[in-house]
């Protein structure tokens, strides 16, 4: 399994980017599953909207947990691609100032390692900002965040796009999906594609 990484700063299009890489992915045959983000979900549906989850405060250690799970669940089941909006490593900037951060910090580079996983950093068009469910209630907040992501992910990215690149990320990310599949399996595919054009009424109607 491959392991697409959707990376930056809160809000930067991270999630809304993961929607459509499933789409195109699954367009393409592939067998693909997103990982919804375990602190969001906190955010959304376990608080009032109004109150920040006692989670995300003082219990790091959960919420990356739940998001290493996540993870891990679907290389368990087969999946080809896992598109995650909330990578393992970049979670490290929310350890900052607890007693467990630099141990947590060594177990999120340790369980990074178990997959195969391609970081792409995202960045925001300005004035697109929405601050429901996050911390960060502001754009100047969330955009001062993209340089602590850059730092724990040690800035090795295997793209960088900007937001409105999401054909040329979506190419990329098949064809490199496609490329993971063992010759026997692309070639069946192949065969498969050729087939489904010869039946297509533009196919018959040139017969």
């Amino acid at each position: 399994m491959i392991l697409i990484n959707l990376c930056g700063g809160p809000g930067s299009g991270k999630t809304t980017l993961s929607y459509y890489l499933a789409y195109r992915l699954k367009k393409a045959g592939l067998r693909t599953e997103l990982t919804s983000e375990s602190a969001r979900e906190h955010h959304i549906y376990t608080y009032p909207a109004d109150r920040v989850p006692q989670q995300l405060l003082d219990n790091q250690v959960l919420v990356f947990g739940q998001q290493f799970e996540r993870v891990l669940r679907l290389q368990r089941h087969g999946f080809e691609v896992a598109i995650c909006d909330s990578a393992l490593e970049q979670q490290a900037i929310y350890f900052k100032g607890h007693a467990y951060e630099k141990n947590l910090k060594a177990v999120t580079k340790d369980t990074a390692k178990l997959f195969e996983s391609y970081n792409v950093f995202i960045t925001p068009k300005p004035g697109t900002y929405d601050a429901e469910s996050r911390l960060q209630k502001t754009e100047a907040e969330a955009r001062a965040m993209d340089a602590g992501v850059r730092e724990v992910m040690g800035n090795n990215f295997w793209m960088e796009i900007g937001w409105e690149d999401e054909e040329k990320l979506g190419d990329a990310v098949v064809a490199l999906a496609l490329s993971k599949r063992p010759k026997s399996v692309r070639a069946q595919g192949s065969r498969r594609a050729v087939a489904d054009k010869s039946k297509s009424p533009r196919a018959r109607r040139k017969k």
